[in-house]
């Protein structure tokens, strides 16, 4: 996020765009497979720095976090994924907060999503 010296600046967003997928059941399948659906896509985020104490806290958990991003407000649950570019991130934490101006943005970390999944095609 660009810093202004005003103070009720709208917080703009300029390092890219992202996708939000979800997590569905496939029924016509005999073994499980994940499948991804596309919930949104084209959400502006800017990339945030992730400092050493929240890197040595997510790697105490066994969390090893790629990203950090900040967004508008967005309301995301674990079975949420963000696909930015051609790689899927896992959610690992989304918090909602008002920045300096007063206006509510969601920082989301992220983490690489390593398991094989197939992508859901709605509307072929």
């Amino acid at each position: 996020m660009r810093i202004s010296k005003r103070k009720n600046s709208l917080p703009v967003y300029l390092d890219g765009k992202f996708a939000i997928y979800e997590v569905t059941d496939d029924p016509e399948s005999d073994y499980p497979r994940l499948l991804l659906r596309k919930v949104k896509s084209g959400i502006s985020f800017s990339e945030l720095q992730i400092f050493d104490k929240s890197l040595v806290a997510y790697k105490s958990a066994g969390i090893e976090v790629e990203r950090k991003i900040r967004t508008r407000p967005i309301r995301l649950f674990k079975k949420h994924y963000i696909g930015i570019g051609d790689q899927i991130y896992k959610v690992e934490n989304s918090v909602t907060a008002i920045n300096a101006s007063g206006f509510e943005e969601t920082d989301i970390t992220l983490s690489i999503f390593t398991e094989s999944f197939e992508l859901e095609v709605v509307g072929s």
